[in-house]
């Protein structure tokens, strides 16, 4: 009863979906936002290192190393005595430290290349299934393949889209199937190698400008505006439904010694609503006088009224009143005010005041009304 009660009241569905709303932002801002995390350029030196394929015999040079406050880069030019030449750059966490990116699920990277359709991006992540922990490429690679053009550009790029290649699992002679899930919590560097099919004996150009760790929660806004949308989808069709399934007081008629046309239900209801009926006239009937008389809690003269005419006790009293005062104002020779306290009111401004809030109009309003039709 309590519960279609309070969910009667607009005022109550919106504390309902205001409250919702808050909630939901605060589950939010509690387990899924986090704030990005600038990688570079920042406040922590970065060690950056520079490297070719000569380890695998090849020729390729670095021309050239940039490395300041706000961009680190390479010229290089590539040779071909190796099958896959390359040549890049890796910026790392210093020391033995490593970085918690767990909390991430993409990255963003602002930079520039030149002579190049392709660009190798790689994170580096140390992994616990590695054996050979004193092989050179004892970090475990997750890369993609970027295809860049000649001027400076911004470009993301989601976890998901990261694979670790098949020539590392070679190259630390361990299959796949030893391998879980990338651990993002142990994040060690990220690489830029130039791409495949490279230009061979040309300067080619690699400068990062920033690098940052960012949260992308689209997925998970929608599925809390879903749950927001059901909430106040679920309390509007209830408060309709609610609101069709209540019966209105207008429909009571009332004289002096009223003949009660309303249908009273339980013997407990008749008792009180009689009570009601009989003694509208007296100004100090309150929910007290009520229970005192008829032997009836408080609480249940209260919830009955409210469950079936959707409105309190005093409320239901003051209809009361109204209906009969319509009745007089139409067929009586009493003036405005004798009417207002015939019907137990204890003031003409109080009568005028409830009659308009219940009846939209004054009682002169309803007279002229009344008179027209």
């Amino acid at each position: 009863m309590f519960l279609k009660r309070f969910l009667s009241n607009w005022k109550n569905n919106i504390y309902i979906n205001v409250s919702s709303a808050l909630f939901l932002c605060l589950i939010y801002l509690l387990f899924f936002h986090a704030s990005d995390l600038t990688f570079f350029p920042n406040q922590t030196k970065l060690e950056s290192n520079f490297f070719t394929d000569h380890v695998d015999n090849g020729n390729s040079v670095l021309n050239d190393t940039i490395e300041t406050d706000s961009s680190v880069g390479i010229k290089c030019t590539i040779g071909n005595a190796f099958a896959y030449p390359y040549a890049g750059l890796e910026m790392q966490v210093p020391g033995d430290k490593i970085l918690n990116i767990s909390d991430y699920n993409e990255v963003k990277i602002d930079f520039q290349t030149t002579n190049q359709e392709h660009l190798f991006v790689y994170l580096l992540v140390k992994d616990k299934n590695l054996k050979d922990t004193s092989h050179r490429l004892v970090l475990r690679r997750l890369g993609c393949d970027l295809h860049v053009t000649d001027k400076r550009q911004s470009t993301t790029i989601n976890f998901q889209q990261l694979e670790t290649p098949n020539w590392w699992y070679e190259l630390v002679n361990q299959p796949k199937t030893d391998f879980s899930d990338p651990e993002f919590e142990r994040f060690k560097s990220i690489s830029f190698t130039t791409g495949i099919n490279p230009k061979i004996n040309e300067l080619l150009f690699i400068n990062i400008y920033s690098i940052s760790f960012i949260k992308n929660n689209t997925n998970t806004i929608w599925i809390l505006v879903a749950i927001q949308f059901v909430i106040t989808f679920s309390t509007i069709v209830l408060f309709f439904f609610l609101k069709s399934n209540k019966a209105t007081v207008n429909q009571i008629e009332i004289t002096y010694k009223p003949t009660l046309t309303e249908n009273l239900g339980t013997k407990n209801d008749a008792d009180f609503l009689g009570f009601i009926h009989t003694n509208y006239e007296n100004p100090d009937l309150t929910l007290i006088e009520i229970a005192k008389k008829t032997g009836l809690s408080q609480r249940f003269i209260s919830d009955s009224i409210s469950e079936t005419y959707n409105c309190n006790v005093k409320t239901y009293i003051n209809q009361v009143r109204i209906n009969e005062a319509k009745r007089l104002l139409i067929s009586s020779e009493l003036n405005i005010n004798e009417i207002g306290y015939k019907v137990g009111f204890n003031s003409p401004a109080n009568f005028n005041r409830v009659f308009k809030s219940l009846s939209s109009m004054s009682p002169s309003e309803f007279i002229q009304k009344n008179k027209a039709e």
